[in-house]
Order: C-alpha cells, then structure tokens, then sequence
C-alpha cells in the first residue's frame, strides 16, 4: 500500500562498514538470514537509535547469529520512504496478508503439497528465539 510518510530509520552495524556507508564506498548488504523475519533486506530500527545501537551491541555478543562480524558497535542513520510497503499497522495490509496466504495454501493444496514451515531449523529457531527473546521487535520498515 503506498504510505505518504517518511520516517527516521537506524540501522545498527561494525563502526568499520558504517563509516564506510557514509563516505560513499559500499552500500548495505541486504540481510539474508532464513530467520530473518521479513525476508531479505536492510533493517532499520524506526526512531530510535538506541534500539540500533543496542542491536548492533548483541551482534557484537553473538557473532554467531552475524554475516559480517560487529567489533566497534555503530550507527548508521537514514530518511526511509515507507513508498509501497506492507504496514501490519494498517487494516488493509493484514488484509492483503491474509488473502496472500489463503491463494498460498490453496496453490500447495492443489499441487499436493504441504505448506512450508520453519520446523525441523534447530540452530536457526534457536537464533530467532535468542534475538526475539533479546529484542520485543516490532516489524518497521525497510528496502
């Protein structure tokens, strides 16, 4: 759904790859976990640096869980366009989620297979427990 709005996002991070982001030498790296909770893509915390800093501080803690190792906490600031995103604050997105699902489960009922799930992933269930456990994450928007 198209959203007029603009928001603060902070992205939690190495000092080193923050630095280089702002001086133009690389860009992000979308996150491509298969515990990632919205699928692959940047994440930003919106309004809040803190939660960015103390984010980029488990990751710190918890290397294991991480693609690109945190020595140095840091913080990475941006103006994120929300542009057409699925805002699960918003009666018409959860609709959209909800049909989405429904023409899901018909098309693997109809090929006679069974819908996908997140079972049987111990070391990444135990990830996603760790972090949701660490972090009441609430989903905001990114890329």
């Amino acid at each position: 759904m198209r959203t007029p709005t603009w928001v603060l996002g902070y992205h939690g991070c190495d000092r080193e790859v923050g630095e280089a982001v702002l001086t133009g030498e690389t860009e992000l790296l979308a996150s491509k976990n298969d515990w990632d909770w919205l699928g692959t893509g940047i994440y930003f915390w919106e309004n809040s640096a803190k939660r960015a800093l103390d984010w980029a501080k488990y990751a710190k803690q918890h290397p294991e869980f991480f693609r690109v190792p945190v020595k140095t906490p840091f913080v990475v600031g941006a103006v994120v366009d929300l542009g057409n995103c699925l805002d699960l604050l918003e009666a018409g997105s959860i609709r959209i989620v909800k049909r989405a699902h429904e023409e899901m489960r018909e098309v693997f009922s109809t090929a006679g297979s069974a819908m996908p799930s997140n079972e049987g992933l111990r070391w990444q269930q135990r990830a996603k427990s760790s972090i949701r456990s660490e972090f009441s994450l609430t989903p905001v928007s990114g890329p």
